[in-house]
């Protein structure tokens, strides 16, 4: 009853720049997984409506998520025992993943709960920022011992650096590029020193290229979660001359989206999801929006995703505290690197890495946790305009 209360008094202070566009962007993103699923889902001899029932559900209890978060007193997120039990989780969840983890699309970067799979890679986004965020906290307002500071900062790298490496060994080269720039941000945001700085990050990049090196040599005919990796790659690289094979996906995305045009061949009429796109509900689910609603409609979701980004940023500029300004930032963050790898992956700027295009895509874990760091969000600028108000 008590946060039933604390959110019904806090309702005055809703930053509807970030709400709408969130209710906005949530509700095409139920109306396009159904369009995107249900020729596919009809064609094997299921319910059309599967996947249209599964993301109303998210929606749902993303909106009751973004209620529950903001009625909760934002210092409650800034707890050791709180950021300590959700990197617990975080972390085994990893480990279990890699031990034995759902392999989807060539990497072992789930856990299938039944109704849901869940995606540990998507909880590591939320414990990194309150953990990078509570740690310069601290540091900025408690004097240490020359062996306390240096103990600390141990323990700090191991905490970040694991499940960093974790997500990198899936291999889950998009996770780990978006979690450790939210990382490597808050790190730049904090005035970390530049030799700490470019440890983590040379740290960060020689994984990666160690990564990228080995994909050079496995064959993507081979088998496994590189092979996979590595025929994204190929296909990349020249997707028209590997188009029955690693190619494929991008070339079906460039004819949805040329398809589309300007104003889209109108719902439900796509072609690219009859078959051709393997993931048209997930990765690809903004190209079938063009396809299906046109370029207008793509303009105006990136307009409203990137529109709710400048806002968050725009929040954490004008905070007060420290903890308020690092979380958004990280949010911020992630939350651009997504968009911006989803969107570079289906125009073929950039490799295809099986990362979502946030509120569109199907997926409960992304949905929730998305969810999550709007309402922290909502509640860290409710603090402020009420804070603008009292000093009136």
């Amino acid at each position: 009853m008590q946060i039933l209360k604390r959110m019904t008094q806090k309702l005055q202070y809703l930053d509807y720049y970030i709400f709408i566009p969130y209710l906005i962007l949530s509700g095409i993103g139920v109306v396009m997984v159904y369009s995107a699923s249900s020729y596919k889902v009809q064609m094997a001899g299921g319910d059309p409506t599967t996947y249209l029932k599964k993301q109303l559900l998210f929606a749902i209890l993303g909106l009751m998520v973004v209620f529950f978060i903001y009625a909760i007193k934002v210092n409650f997120f800034k707890s050791s025992k709180f950021i300590i039990t959700f990197g617990a989780v975080s972390i085994l969840s990893l480990v279990y993943v890699v031990a034995s983890g759902k392999t989807v699309n060539g990497a072992a970067g789930w856990i299938n709960l039944g109704i849901f799979n869940v995606q540990p890679a998507e909880i590591s986004k939320i414990f990194l920022v309150l953990f990078m965020a509570q740690q310069v906290a601290f540091r900025e307002n408690k004097e240490l011992s020359y062996d306390s500071r240096y103990k600390r900062r141990f323990i700090y790298a191991v905490a970040v650096a694991l499940p960093l490496f974790l997500i990198l060994i899936e291999p889950d080269v998009g996770g780990f590029i978006i979690n450790a720039s939210a990382v490597l941000i808050i790190i730049l945001a904090s005035g970390y020193s530049i030799g700490i700085t470019t440890l983590i990050s040379v740290g960060g990049m020689g994984g990666l290229m160690l990564l990228l090196s080995k994909l050079k040599s496995v064959s993507p005919d081979s088998g496994g979660p590189l092979a996979y990796m590595a025929g994204r790659f190929v296909g990349f690289s020249d997707p028209f001359k590997y188009q029955q094979s690693s190619g494929q996906q991008l070339v079906n995305s460039y004819y949805a989206l040329s398809n589309g045009g300007i104003f889209g061949a109108g719902l439900g009429n796509s072609i690219q999801k009859r078959g051709y796109l393997p993931e048209p509900y997930t990765d690809f689910i903004l190209a079938i929006t063009g396809e299906e609603l046109g370029l207008l409609m793509v303009l105006f979701i990136l307009i409203l995703i990137f529109g709710m980004i400048g806002r968050i940023v725009f929040i954490g500029s004008k905070s007060k505290e420290t903890f308020h300004t690092l979380c958004c930032y990280g949010i911020a963050t992630f939350m651009t690197v997504q968009t911006v790898f989803n969107v570079g992956g289906i125009s073929g700027i950039l490799p295809i890495t099986g990362v979502t295009f946030p509120f569109l895509s199907y997926g409960g874990s992304s949905m929730l946790i998305l969810s999550f760091c709007v309402g922290l969000v909502l509640s860290i600028s409710a603090l402020r305009k009420k804070d603008l108000v009292n000093s009136k």
